[in-house]
């Protein structure tokens, strides 16, 4: 018999950060710090009636994930790399019939950064 009041408790949550066109590396990553600052606060997820079983008060660890474009400048993709942050170069396709988007993962992967955290 399953406990009705049983909840899952997510203990990873990723935060995806969509490089703005114009926007340098400081204020890109800037977002990412005033996520964190925000987030050390204390807070809790609302959810949906139909995932109301997933428990989530804060996690025990925050990852971001950046997107960035082939337009991207090449200090940002420099930046992101050298400060070991997990992006996405993603191809934006204005062809509407065309289904296939062009993916490329950077230097730095969110499973790296995943595995290589150990505590």
């Amino acid at each position: 018999m399953c406990d009705p009041e049983w909840k899952i408790k997510t203990g990873v949550e990723i935060f995806v950060f969509i490089h703005r066109p114009q926007e340098d590396f400081s204020n890109l990553v800037n977002r990412w710090r005033q996520t964190q600052v925000l987030l050390s606060r204390g807070y809790t997820w609302e959810m949906p009636l139909h995932f109301q079983h997933i428990f989530n008060e804060g996690a025990e660890k925050m990852y971001p994930l950046f997107i960035i474009f082939p337009e991207t400048s090449e200090r940002i993709k420099r930046g992101l790399k050298g400060a070991f942050l997990p992006y996405i170069v993603q191809s934006v396709s204005t062809d509407a019939a065309k289904d296939e988007r062009e993916t490329s993962v950077g230097a730095t992967t969110l499973d790296a950064s995943l595995e290589g955290d150990s505590d």
